[in-house]
C-alpha cells in the first residue's frame, strides 16, 4: 500500500496499526508522510530510554517539546537498556554509591514533571535514586509506578551492629510509588566483612513498609560463596536490625500482596527466602513464581501443603533430589496437580517424561508457553524419542512459545524431520532450541605411549585414540552453526506450516554449555574450537506482506566467553583433531594460523542451504 492510500484511512485506524508495529517498522512507517508521522507519534514516544541521563536529558527535552510529544510518554527508562529481569545470565549493577549532587538531577526531575502521561519509571542507574526524582514521583497525579532495578540502600551495607539507615533511605524503602524491586544480593562483602541488611529491609518492605510493592526479583551475585540468606536471622546481628526505623514502620495487621516472585539464589537459601516471603505476603494473589534454584523434594511438599496459589498462571521450577528421584517425581506431580491451570510452565533439572505428561493433563489445554530444559535423569527428555513433540502438540493445542532441548545428529534426516515436526504446531510462533553437540564427550585420557595417533604438543599428556577421533569429528559437525544454517532451519520450520497455521515469528538457536564435570573435562583445545564455531542466532520473520513467510532477519546473539581458551594454533592441535577437521572440510586453507577461514556449517540432509 502506498503512502497516499494510507492517508485515506481514518486516523483511528492508522493509530491502531501503529500500536502493533515493532520499533523498526514503526520508525519506517513514521517517515512515509505527515499523516503517518502524526499517527505514529504517540507510539514512537510511548517509551523513552535515557542511557546517559545527565547528558541526554537536555536533548530529549528539546525533542519532546518540539514534537509536542511530552504527553505521549508513558514509560521512562533511566540507565541501561532494559533486559530480561529473570535472565540468569544477566547481573544488574549494584547501586552501592549515593547519587551525585542532587542539583545535577534537577533537569531530569523537571522533565518528569512535564510528562503528564507518565505512568512508569524504571531506574537502572548505577547510583541510588536521587531525592529530587523520588519527590517528583510522589507529587505526580495520577501516581507513577517505580521499578527499582538496582535497589540498594548503602547505609545497610555495614559492619555488624553498626546499622544506620538515613532518613532519605527510609523514604525510598517506604515509597508508595515503589512497584517492583531487583535486589542483587551478596550477604557478605569479603573486603571488610560488612553485613548486607538489604535482604532484611526488603522483607520488611514486602510486609507493608512499602505498601504498593508487588514484584520482587532476587539474585545471588557471589557465586563463590555458598550463601545462606537467612543466616542474619539466626545470629545476634538480627537483633540490631529489628531496632531500625524501617521495621517499626511495618503495619501490624498488614499482609503483603506480591504478584511476582523471581528467586535466583543458590543452595538452601532460595527455599528459606520463599518461606520468609510466604510469612509476609498473601500467596493467593501471586501470579508469577520463578524459582531459579534446585528445589528439593521437601521444599516441593512444603509448597503444596502450605501455599495457596489460586491466582498463579506462570511457574518456573527446577526439581532436584540427590538420593530418591522416585519421591521427587511424586512430589513434583502432586504439586503441579494442585495448581490452577497455568498459561506458562518452565521445568528443567530432574523430571521424568511421566512428570511432563502429568503436567500436560492438568495444564496442557491452557498452556501458551512451555519452556523445557534438559532432564538430568534416565527416562527424561534426552530427545532420543522425538515423538514427544507429537504429544506436546496434542495436549497443548494453544501453545504459542516453546523452548526445547535438541540433541543434534549431524544434520541427518531424523534431525530434519524434527525441524519439520515443529512446523506442525498451528499456533506456535516462537521457538527456542537449546542445542547439544554430543552425548559422548571427547574427553582426554592418559594412554600408553604409541596407543593413539599422536599427542598434542602443547598438552603432551593428552592422547586421543581412534574412537575419540570419531567423537571429535561428530562434535565439530554438530557444533558448527553459521548464519546460513540458522536461516535454513528457520525456512524448514516455516515452510512446514499449513496455510491455516500462524506463521513462525522467531527462532532462537543457542548451544548448551557442552563441558562436562572436571572428572571428564574436554581438552582445552576442544573448548577453544567450540567457542569459535558454536554460534547462537535469533531469526526473526520479515514482516513485509510481499515476501514469503520463511524469509527472516538473522542476528548473531553469541555472548563473549572470556573464560574460553585463546584461538587455537597449529602447535595446540593433536593429529586426531587435525584429521577430524580435514575429514569435514578438506578444502580449508592449510595454514593453521588461519585455521577457521574456510569453516562453514555442513548442510542438512536433503535440504538446500539458504543464502
Amino acid at each position: 500500500m502506498q503512502a497516499k492510500q494510507l492517508c485515506d484511512l481514518p486516523s483511528e485506524v492508522l493509530e491502531y496499526l501503529c500500536q502493533h508495529l515493532e520499533r523498526p517498522s514503526l520508525q519506517h512507517f513514521s517517515v512515509l508522510s505527515r499523516c503517518c508521522y502524526l499517527a505514529a507519534k504517540a507510539s514512537l514516544y510511548r517509551t523513552i530510554h535515557l542511557n546517559r541521563p545527565l547528558e541526554d536529558v537536555a536533548q530529549w527535552s528539546q525533542i519532546l517539546a518540539r514534537s509536542s510529544s511530552l504527553e505521549h510518554v508513558r514509560h521512562l527508562y533511566i540507565g541501561a537498556e532494559p533486559c530480561q529481569l529473570d535472565d540468569t545470565e544477566d547481573v544488574w549493577p549494584l547501586a552501592n554509591t549515593m547519587s551525585a549532587d542532587d542539583a545535577s538531577w534537577l533537569p531530569l526531575a523537571n522533565l518528569i514533571q512535564n510528562l503528564s502521561g507518565l505512568v512508569q519509571l524504571t531506574w537502572i542507574h548505577g547510583t541510588t535514586l536521587p531525592p529530587c526524582i523520588l519527590a517528583m514521583l510522589h507529587a505526580k497525579r495520577p501516581p507513577c509506578r517505580l521499578h527499582y532495578r538496582t535497589f540498594t540502600l548503602p547505609g545497610l551495607l555495614c559492619p555488624p551492629n553498626h546499622l544506620h539507615l538515613a532518613p532519605y533511605e527510609l523514604d525510598v524503602a517506604t515509597s508508595p510509588s515503589l512497584h517492583s524491586v531487583n535486589l542483587n544480593y551478596a550477604e557478605f562483602y569479603s573486603n571488610n566483612q560488612c553485613v548486607n541488611y538489604n535482604q532484611d529491609a526488603l522483607l520488611d518492605m514486602v510486609a507493608g513498609a512499602a505498601p504498593n510493592l508487588r514484584e520482587v526479583y532476587f539474585k545471588d551475585v557471589l557465586y563463590g560463596f555458598h550463601s545462606t540468606l537467612p543466616s542474619v536471622l539466626r545470629t545476634r546481628e538480627w537483633r540490631s536490625w529489628r531496632e531500625n526505623p524501617l521495621s517499626s514502620s511495618v503495619p501490624v495487621s498488614f499482609c503483603g500482596a506480591l504478584t511476582c516472585i523471581v528467586l535466583d539464589i543458590r543452595g538452601e537459601a532460595g527455599a528459606d527466602m520463599l518461606k520468609a516471603l510466604h510469612n509476609r505476603s498473601d500467596f493467593r494473589k501471586l501470579k508469577i513464581l520463578k524459582l531459579g534454584y534446585l528445589v528439593s523434594t521437601e521444599a516441593i511438599w512444603w509448597m503444596r501443603d502450605n501455599c495457596e496459589f489460586s491466582s498463579l498462571h506462570t511457574l518456573a521450577i527446577e526439581p532436584y533430589e540427590r538420593d530418591s528421584f522416585e519421591e521427587l517425581e511424586i512430589a513434583t506431580e502432586s504439586f503441579l496437580q494442585s495448581l490452577p491451570p497455568l498459561s506458562s510452565l518452565s521445568i528443567t533439572a530432574y523430571y521424568s517424561r511421566h512428570t511432563l505428561y502429568s503436567a500436560f493433563f492438568r495444564h496442557g489445554h491452557t498452556l501458551k508457553q512451555l519452556l523445557l530444559g534438559r532432564s538430568r535423569v534416565p527416562g527424561g527428555i534426552w530427545l532420543d524419542d522425538r515423538s514427544i513433540l507429537d504429544d506436546i502438540r496434542t495436549h497443548c493445542p494453544s501453545l504459542e512459545e516453546l523452548a526445547f532441548p535438541l540433541q543434534r545428529s549431524l544434520g541427518d534426516a531424523e534431525e530434519v524431520k524434527f525441524y519439520r515436526s515443529l512446523g506442525a504446531f498451528r499456533s506456535l510462533r516462537q521457538i527456542h532450541l537449546s542445542l547439544d553437540c554430543s552425548r559422548e564427550w571427547p574427553a582426554y585420557c592418559l594412554f600408553a605411549a604409541g596407543s593413539s595417533p599422536g599427542p598434542s604438543r602443547r598438552y603432551p599428556q593428552i592422547w586421543y585414540n581412534s574412537e575419540q577421533s570419531r567423537q571429535i569429528r561428530e562434535f565439530l559437525i554438530n557444533a558448527a552453526m553459521d548464519k546460513k544454517l540458522a536461516r535454513t532451519i528457520f525456512k524448514v520450520i516455516a515452510t512446514s506450516k499449513s496455510a491455516s497455521s500462524l506463521p513462525l515469528d522467531q527462532l532462537s538457536l543457542g548451544y548448551r554449555n557442552p563441558f562436562p564435570p572436571v572428572s571428564a573435562r574436554l581438552a582445552p583445545v576442544i573448548q577453544g574450537l567450540f567457542s569459535r564455531i558454536a554460534r547462537s542466532w535469533k531469526c526473526t520473520r520479515n514482516p513485509r506482506d510481499d515476501v514469503p513467510d520463511h524469509e527472516c532477519f538473522v542476528e548473531d546473539c553469541t555472548k563473549p566467553q572470556d573464560w574460553m581458551p585463546t584461538w587455537p594454533r597449529e602447535e595446540d592441535l593433536s593429529d586426531a583433531v587435525k584429521i577430524a577437521f580435514r575429514s569435514i572440510r578438506p578444502e580449508s586453507p592449510p595454514p593453521y594460523r588461519d585455521f577457521w577461514t574456510g569453516w562453514r556449517s555442513l548442510p542438512l540432509d536433503g535440504v538446500e542451504m539458504v543464502e
